[in-house]
């Protein structure tokens, strides 16, 4: 299984979203870009860790370093801070041009997740509560 993390991430003007951060392949390497990531509105929280309330709306983000999977505070660059809010274990990560598909489990509950990128722009995350974690 890899990993997961939910972040929080407020920038330097006090605007905030949420960074969903899944792990490609197990490894150790902090500084390797081995994280798919999407930044979410802040009220997504819940639709992301439970399944409940509907579709998200995201923007992909490029690969992040594997050290955001536990990092919590001030981002270099000037970029803000980000505060983690869950962490969890993802399997059956599939990924392919303008999709990815994944099951997490935030140790509080489970969730299927599908992500699909529009034709308008942007992507769409779709989440269902699991009832036998992965």
């Amino acid at each position: 299984m890899t990993r997961a993390a939910l972040l929080t991430h407020t920038l330097p003007d006090g605007s905030a979203h949420l960074d969903l951060l899944i792990e490609r392949a197990e490894g150790h390497d902090p500084d390797e870009r081995a994280l798919i990531a999407w930044r979410l509105p802040v009220a997504s929280r819940d639709a992301i860790l439970t399944g409940a309330g509907g579709p998200v709306d995201a923007d992909r983000l490029a690969d992040h370093r594997r050290l955001y999977l536990s990092h919590q505070g001030p981002v270099p660059g000037g970029r803000g801070e980000v505060r983690l809010l869950a962490s969890g274990r993802a399997s059956g990560l599939v990924e392919s041009e303008g999709q990815a598909d994944a099951a997490i489990d935030w140790g509080a509950g489970a969730v299927a997740m599908r992500a699909r990128r529009r034709r308008q722009g942007g992507w769409r995350i779709f989440t269902t509560p699991l009832a036998d974690p992965p």
